[in-house]
């Protein structure tokens, strides 16, 4: 009983296995957008709202560029597993990459 009670981290407990906590954080962004879409939040805020959320996606995915030299964009290893760790097709990462790369923010400008 006791053994099945034991919960063992990694990549079998849903933990990421090498991005970190990008992926709990980007889930709950999404999760954030779709409420707000839902709720019906006017045109103005939403779109604020919209690009803070882009922007905390950006943000660990320029300490990535900066503090790696590495970039998470389609078709670079990062990115590959980026793309495998969100479960998306290589279009969907590419239309993700296109969006954050075009999100008028600070972080999301200066991607590469």
């Amino acid at each position: 009983m006791a053994i099945a009670q034991r919960r063992i981290p990694g990549p079998a407990a849903g933990w990421p296995r090498s991005i970190g906590s990008v992926r709990p954080r980007i889930s709950r962004v999404l999760l954030g957008l779709m409420a707000l879409l839902a709720l019906g939040a006017g045109p103005a805020a939403a779109v604020e709202n919209l690009n803070s959320s882009l922007e905390e996606i950006c943000q660990p995915l320029l300490e990535l560029n900066t503090k790696l030299g590495a970039s998470a964009a389609p078709g670079s290893p990062a990115g590959g597993l980026m793309q495998a760790e969100l479960s998306l097709s290589a279009a969907q990462y590419g239309a993700l990459w296109s969006l954050l790369k075009l999100t008028p923010t600070p972080g999301c400008s200066r991607l590469y």
